[in-house]
C-alpha cells in the first residue's frame, strides 16, 4: 500500500480512534489481526500483515465474519497474540500517525506502541515498549527499533530531477520499480511501475496526487470477479488516483476506509481460495500416487502366484504313482499321468506321504485361486478409484471458485482398503495373510469391534500400553510363523518396543468384550507369545 493511501486511511479513522479504548484482539485469519473499539459496535479496526497484501482498514462486523478463517492461524501468531492481550487491550488510543517517509504506522496507546509496516513484501505489526519489541505478527521481520522520520522523503518535498535519474539508470522492469522504490517508499509498488521514469512523467503524477482520491484497480469488474481472479497479488490494488492502464478496471469509491475494506476483502478471497486450492490439490496428486503404487503392487502379486493348474496336476501326478517317489533335496520326480515319458518336479515334504503331499498341493491350488479373485477384484476397485482420483484433480484445476472445489478430494479409497480403516498399518505375513495393526486408542477400538471378523486373532501387549493387532484368519490356515510375526508387530508397536522379550496376549476376536473406557477390552481366555519386538516394516510387506 502506498502512502497516500495510508495518509487517506489514517485521517478518516483519527475522529473515531483517538481516545477509545483498545478492546479485545484476535487473530482471525492468517496475519490478519482484529481489534475491538469501544462505542464502535458495528466495526472492527482490521491490520493485515499478508505478503503482498499489506492493509489498515475499519470493517463492518458483517465483513469481518466473512473473513475469519482461524484454522490458517499458526502456533506461533497464537502466541504472539497473547502478548497483544496482555498488553494492549483496555489501553486508551493517544496518536495514530505515518512515520514521515516511510510506510510505517505508528498507534499509541499509553506506554504501548503498535507499529505496522505497511509495504508489499515483508509487513509486519510489531507490538513496542519503550525501545523493545515485546511480540510481531506478519510475514516481515519486527518493526523494531522504528526508523527517523525522512521529512526529505516525502512526496512534495522529494527532487524529481534526482529521482528521474536514479530511475533512468536502472533498466525497465522490476529493477528500476525497486530503484524508485528505495528513493520515494511512499509511491508504493503500483504507483512506482506506472512511473516511466522521466521528468515529465514525475511532474504529471505530482500533479494527480495533489488532490488524492480513493480509486480501485481490478483485472476484471469487482461485481462479476471469480475467486480464481483473485489470486494474482495485483488483482485488487487501492490508489490514490485515477491511473488508467491498459486490461484493468478503474474504479473510483467515496471513502478511503470504504475501498480498503473492498480491497481487503477482495485479497482475502482470493488467499483462501489459492490455498484451498493449492491443499485440495496436493490431496488429490497424493491419492493419485498412493492408489498408482497399490496398483503397481496388486498387479506384482498377481504376477507372482503360482499356476493353481500345475498344482492341481502334481497332486493328480502324486495319486496315480503306486511306486514309493524319492525325494532329493524336498523334490521328487513323477511321471506326467498325462503325457507319457515326461517327468514332473514335484516339492514335498517328507514328514508327509504321497496323498497327504497330494492334499496339500490341493490346498494349496485352491488358497491360489481364492487369492487370485481377491487380487483381480481389488486391481478392478483400485483401478475405479484411481479414475474418480483423476477425476477429482481435474475438478481442482478447473475450479473458478471456493464452492468449485466442495468435496473433489474426498477420499476415494478401494472398498476393500476402506473396511479395515484409512490410518491403520496393514502388512502380509510371509505366508500371506493380513495383519492390520491399530494407531491410538479410537482406531484400536474401532479395528477390534468393528472390522476385525470373530475368527480373526487378536494380539496384544500383556501389561503395558500398545497398538492392537489383528490377523486375518478367515479360512483357519494361520500357523505359528504368522502368530510369531503378528507378536512381534504388537510387541515393537507397544510402550515395551525396547525390551529383549515380550509376552504378548494372543486370542480369537470372539473372545473380547469392550471395556467402559475406549481401546480397552476384557479377555476371556489367551494364550501367550514370548517374542522379540521387531519392526514389521523391516520385515513383511505393506498390503
Amino acid at each position: 500500500m502506498d502512502g497516500f493511501s495510508l495518509d487517506g486511511i489514517l485521517a478518516e479513522l483519527r475522529p473515531r480512534l483517538l481516545g477509545r479504548y483498545l478492546r479485545r484482539v484476535a487473530l482471525i485469519a492468517e496475519h490478519l489481526l482484529s481489534i475491538e473499539i469501544s462505542g464502535e459496535r458495528e466495526a472492527r479496526l482490521l491490520l493485515d500483515t499478508s505478503r503482498g497484501a499489506a492493509c489498515i482498514s475499519f470493517v463492518l462486523r458483517e465483513a469481518v465474519r466473512r473473513l475469519a478463517d482461524e484454522s490458517s492461524v499458526s502456533g506461533k501468531q497464537r502466541h504472539a497474540l497473547l502478548s497483544f492481550r496482555k498488553h494492549v487491550e483496555g489501553r486508551r488510543i493517544d496518536a495514530l500517525t505515518r512515520i514521515a517517509g516511510e510506510r510505517i504506522i505508528e498507534l499509541t496507546a499509553g506506554d504501548m506502541r503498535l507499529a505496522m509496516r505497511a509495504s508489499g513484501s515483508l509487513p509486519a505489526v510489531t507490538l513496542i515498549r519503550g525501545d523493545s519489541a515485546l511480540a510481531t505478527i506478519g510475514v516481515g521481520p519486527p518493526v523494531c527499533p522504528l526508523p527517523a522520520a525522512r521529512l526529505d522523503r516525502e512526496w512534495d518535498r522529494i527532487d524529481l530531477a534526482e529521482l528521474a535519474r536514479v530511475a533512468l539508470s536502472a533498466p525497465a522492469g522490476k529493477t528500476r520499480t525497486r530503484a524508485i522504490l528505495s528513493a520515494c517508499p511512499l509511491l508504493g509498488s503500483a504507483l512506482a511501475a506506472h512511473v516511466g521514469g522521466t521528468l515529465s512523467s514525475l511532474h504529471d503524477l505530482r500533479e494527480r496526487l495533489r488532490k488524492t482520491r480513493p480509486a480501485l484497480s481490478s483485472s476484471c469488474s469487482l461485481e462479476e470477479c471469480r475467486d480464481v481472479d483473485l489470486t494474482a497479488s495485483d488483482a485488487v490494488i487501492l490508489l490514490p488516483a485515477l491511473v488508467e492502464e491498459s486490461g484493468r478496471c478503474l474504479r473510483p469509491a467515496d471513502s478511503w476506509l470504504e475501498a480498503s475494506a473492498v480491497a481487503l476483502e477482495m485479497k482475502r478471497r482470493g488467499r483462501r481460495f489459492a490455498r484451498r486450492r493449492g491443499d485440495a490439490l496436493k490431496a488429490a496428486r497424493r491419492m493419485i500416487q498412493r492408489l498408482d503404487q497399490l496398483r503397481i503392487h496388486l498387479d506384482q502379486d498377481l504376477s507372482g502366484l503360482a499356476d493353481p493348474t500345475a498344482l492341481r496336476l502334481q497332486a493328480e501326478a502324486l495319486l496315480a504313482w503306486s511306486g514309493q517317489p524319492r525325494v532329493d533335496d524336498d523334490v521328487a520326480l513323477i511321471p506326467d499321468p498325462r503325457r507319457e515319458g515326461v517327468l514332473l518336479r514335484v516339492a514335498m515334504d517328507r514328514r508327509f506321504s504321497a496323498p497327504q503331499n497330494a492334499n496339500r498341493l490341493y490346498d494349496r491350488a485352491r488358497r491360489i485361486e481364492r487369492a487370485r479373485e481377491r487380487i483381480e477384484r481389488r486391481i478392478v476397485e483400485t483401478r475405479s478409484a484411481l479414475v474418480r482420483a483423476r477425476r477429482a484433480e481435474a475438478r481442482v484445476l478447473n475450479a473458478q471458485n471456493l464452492a468449485d472445489l466442495g468435496d473433489a478430494v474426498s477420499p476415494q479409497r478401494p472398498a476393500a482398503t476402506a473396511q479395515a480403516g484409512g490410518g491403520m498399518r496393514r502388512y502380509l505375513t510371509s505366508r500371506g495373510l493380513l495383519l492390520i495393526v491399530g494407531r491410538g486408542a479410537r482406531e484400536n477400538s474401532r479395528l477390534t469391534f468393528e472390522a476385525a471378523r470373530p475368527d480373526d486373532y487378536w494380539l496384544h501387549v500383556r501389561d503395558a500400553a500398545g497398538a492392537h493387532v489383528i490377523l486375518r484368519d478367515s479360512d483357519k490356515r494361520a500357523g505359528p510363523q504368522d502368530l510369531r510375526e503378528a507378536a512381534a508387530a504388537a510387541a515393537f508397536f507397544s510402550a515395551l518396543r525396547g525390551a529383549a522379550n515380550v509376552d504378548v496376549h494372543v486370542t480369537r476376536r470372539k473372545h473380547l468384550r469392550a471395556a467402559s473406557a475406549r481401546g480397552r477390552v476384557r479377555i476371556a481366555h489367551s494364550e501367550t507369545l514370548r517374542v522379540v519386538p521387531s519392526n514389521p516394516d523391516d520385515c513383511l510387506r505393506r498390503a
